[in-house]
């Protein structure tokens, strides 16, 4: 239920809040899947989660 609740809260929000959202409570890790301004889609995630992920 929590991960739900702050998926919604992230896309309601918007990319750049939700990016300040998620680094403000402890613990939580996001990737982030957006839209940007020239229409092109991008992706990014929080640094807790880069060191969770190999390439």
């Amino acid at each position: 239920m929590t991960a739900d609740a702050l998926a919604t809260s992230c896309m309601v929000m918007g990319y750049e809040k939700a990016v300040e959202f998620i680094d403000a409570i402890p613990g939580a890790e996001a990737y982030f899947v957006y839209g940007s301004s020239d229409g092109k889609i991008k992706t990014n995630m929080t640094e807790g989660l880069k060191s969770l992920i190999k390439e």
